[in-house]
């Protein structure tokens, strides 16, 4: 049986209402039964979700006596009917899969919300529902009928409406030099209405003629689905090219034209939710635009399809023949309007930024094309991706040329090109796409320049090691391993092991969940660091109030077991100071003496035994902060624990154990608001079936997709998402690191904050 996948629908929401003491009709509160509903697996077909159920016709509302079954139905749910009551599900069916012939003595009521479904008979009969139709099965002579539903798409709902089309078929040959991974992406289904498929050549898009037609070609999951085919040909085929009619093009032009067309066609008015097109149908028809009247020429659609035009490379406004009359009406509304175009200060180009950076501009562009549409003017306040460097930068000018550009600067012909694979292969996209690529060129490849070095004269080459190596490592040490050795260099162990074959040990040794941590241990430190006010940063090197990473190893090798993940990711860490404390709310990185105390340590029962390595305080809760749960894994009765972020107790005679699992334990409950939850959407309350330890299932943040109370969670998955908290701002920063206390984790118990706790 396959894995089973989580639906990406939308969440569902109920609500119940009830009386309150005077009568009056209230919504059921949350601590009773939460207003979001989970829906569970039905087995591989889908998923089910009971919005409602009662026992008795009328139900029995006195007392909630209703609320109080259904409750009992969500944890134990009913059959498919009830003797004497009724029942409301949501079914979501997967694509291609149908439900089984079956027949209840029930009458049974169905509405499609999304989608197309064939609903089928016993005698064959069948019909075709689409979304808002409705069926009635049921007769009270033969009580009811056998039937089944089929999901006949071959996709998931929110691009179901369209079985779309593929601008590059599976046997297309024009594409077949490319790479198989380019090739995949261009060979992708776009589910849209028929209509845009004919739209790969920029042209001026106007009225479609029919407001149910415009409706159908411009829903939203075709527009995602746009996006998606271009972003993935776009990542894909960096530096491709193919020939088509004996030109030479790209692979994203033909999706990024689409693309265009759609978001011109599907411009609205945002007062009158009136399409663009469809207004600027009923303007008084004029001989040239500066005879247009103002309020025409200045309206919102009129200004914002125009300047839609000039800012994506693939419209009409881009290298053709109407390419100066477009430019010079566009330069004609801003000359004539009130445009707001916004100031372009220092850093908000993308030139500016590529040589802070070291990067191209285009390169810029294309890894933030979500952010940047116009390279001459960007909006502040936005979180850029930086692509690789390159070492050396050229800013064109209007006058240059590839040839001339290389002859200048000595790179070798063709080069160019090369190191800036967006420029086709005539260079006649060169100058005149500078507003979306911007001016700043790479005279190298991006990522560095690769240079082969050579060992140490003192140094033994182990047998069978390649010789072109980029950085040599020597072994220093005995006790040093392949998981050690990677962490520290940014190597993979799968390449790592590649050029040096004569590794011994076991070939499946991998370092990577040690190398993420420590990645993201760093990314966290970067994230804190680059937010501190400047007088954070005069604390002095050596002062009581800093701490330099990583530990001793003195302190290292007396609290963790050799060869442990927790010893080399300690020993791991990056060598920095560290001018704060606090890397989460109300959790701090422990100087030597808070380190050295560990909770765990020297215990009796099991954790005497050398097979079981006792749990490891990482990063500690302040002084107050501390858990009141007695936890069922600790032997000694201890009754208070620090808060705080560890590593899970390792049992060393189970082989495949890495040791890289954590937990945070807070010191108060998460999940009485009904909002936190586990990965399979129940509360946390409904995580565990041993219902003993709820106490101790909600003594856990919720930091991972797992279900909090039976599963702990990766430890470079809780830091990765610590990271994210701090560079979105959802976690503020101040002198001492992350603010506000660990009252703020309670965040994950809050209808609008919960899913930001739980990580990929």
């Amino acid at each position: 049986m396959s894995p089973y996948k989580k639906n990406d629908l939308p969440y569902i929401h109920r609500y119940i209402t009830t009386h309150n003491t005077e009568g009056e009709a209230v919504f059921l509160s949350h601590a009773q039964i939460p207003d979001y509903l989970p829906s569970k697996p039905a087995g591989e077909d889908g998923e089910i979700a009971l919005l409602y159920a009662t026992t008795s016709m009328p139900a029995s509302v006195d007392d909630e006596a209703d609320v109080a079954m259904y409750d009992e139905f969500l944890h134990q749910p009913p059959g498919i009917t009830t003797d004497e009551g009724t029942i409301f599900r949501m079914i979501d069916l997967r694509p291609g899969k149908i439900t089984p012939m079956h027949r209840t003595v029930s009458v049974d009521y169905g509405v499609i919300l999304e989608g197309e479904v064939d609903l089928i008979l016993d005698s064959g009969a069948k019909r075709h529902m689409h979304r808002g139709d409705g069926k009635e099965l049921g007769e009270e002579v033969y009580e009811d009928d056998y039937y089944k539903v089929r999901n006949s798409s071959d996709t998931t709902i929110v691009e179901r409406k369209f079985e779309g089309f593929q601008i590059y078929r599976d046997d297309s040959s024009r594409i077949a030099d490319l790479t198989t991974a380019c090739q995949t992406a261009m060979k992708q289904r776009i589910k849209c209405h028929e209509m845009p498929e004919a739209w790969q050549q920029p042209e001026m898009r106007g009225s479609l003629d029919s407001k149910n037609l415009t409706d159908a070609v411009c829903d939203t999951g075709c527009g995602r689905s746009l996006q998606s085919y271009y972003d993935g040909v776009v990542s894909a085929c960096q530096g491709q090219n193919f020939t088509v009619n004996s030109a030479v093009t790209f692979p994203a032009r033909a999706g990024g034209t689409i693309w265009t067309g759609y978001n011109e066609t599907c411009l609205k008015d945002p007062d009158t939710d009136v399409y663009c097109n469809n207004m600027i149908d009923t303007f008084t028809i004029v001989d040239s635009y500066e005879e247009m009247p103002r309020d025409q020429l200045c309206s919102w659609c009129y200004v914002n399809l125009n300047r839609m035009m000039q800012s994506s490379p693939y419209s009409i406004f881009q290298s053709t023949l109407e390419s100066p009359y477009l430019k010079a009406r566009l330069e004609y509304i801003y000359s004539t309007c009130e445009v707001e175009t916004g100031p372009t200060d220092v850093g908000d180009t993308c030139d500016s930024v590529a040589l802070t950076y070291s990067v191209a501009s285009a390169a810029l562009q294309s890894a933030n094309t979500g952010y940047i549409t116009n390279c001459t003017t960007l909006a502040a306040g936005n979180e850029l991706c930086i692509p690789l460097t390159c070492h050396e930068l050229y800013i064109l000018e209007d006058t240059d040329t590839c040839e001339s550009i290389e002859l200048d600067t000595g790179i070798g012909l063709g080069n160019l090109r090369a190191y800036n694979p967006w420029i086709n292969y005539f260079c006649d996209n060169l100058v005149s796409t500078v507003w979306i690529h911007g001016r700043t060129l790479c005279l190298s490849p991006q990522g560095g320049i690769y240079n082969v070095s050579t060992p140490s004269l003192e140094s033994t080459v182990a047998n069978g090691t390649t010789l072109y190596c980029g950085i040599w490592y020597a072994v220093a040490a005995a006790d040093e391993t392949c998981a050690k050795i990677c962490a520290s260099t940014g190597i993979t162990s799968e390449v790592f092991r590649e050029v040096n074959p004569s590794l011994a040990g076991n070939a499946t040794e991998d370092c990577t969940g040690l190398l993420q941590a420590v990645v993201a241990f760093s990314r966290l430190l970067d994230a804190i660091e680059s937010r501190l006010p400047l007088k954070s940063t005069h604390i002095l090197l050596g002062s009581s109030d800093g701490i330099e990473l990583p530990y001793p190893n003195w302190v290292i090798e007396s609290l963790a077991r050799k060869d442990s993940f927790a010893q080399e990711f300690l020993s791991a860490l990056p060598i920095r100071y560290i001018n704060f404390h606090y890397i989460d709310p109300g959790i701090r990185i422990q100087n030597i003496t808070e380190f050295i105390a560990q909770p765990f340590e020297n215990l009796g029962g099991s954790y005497g035994d050398r097979d079981v390595t006792p749990p490891l305080l990482l990063f500690r809760g302040g002084g107050e902060n501390t858990t009141p749960w007695s936890l069922r894994w600790l032997l000694d009765g201890r009754k208070e624990i620090p808060a705080g972020l560890y590593l899970e107790a390792v049992h060393t005679f189970i082989s495949d154990d890495p040791g890289n699992d954590s937990r945070l334990l807070l010191p108060f409950e998460v999940g009485r608001n009904g909002y936190a939850r586990s990965s399979n959407g129940l509360l946390l309350n409904d995580c565990g079936t041993d219902r003993m330890y709820d106490k101790f299932y909600q003594d856990h943040q919720p930091t991972g997709i797992l279900p909090w109370g039976s599963h702990s969670s990766y430890i470079h998955k809780v830091l990765v998402n610590w990271a994210e908290r701090v560079e979105s701002g959802d976690w503020e920063v101040n002198g001492d690191g992350v603010a506000n206390g660990i009252e703020k984790l309670k965040d994950a118990d809050t209808p609008d904050h919960w899913m930001k706790y739980q990580t990929s």
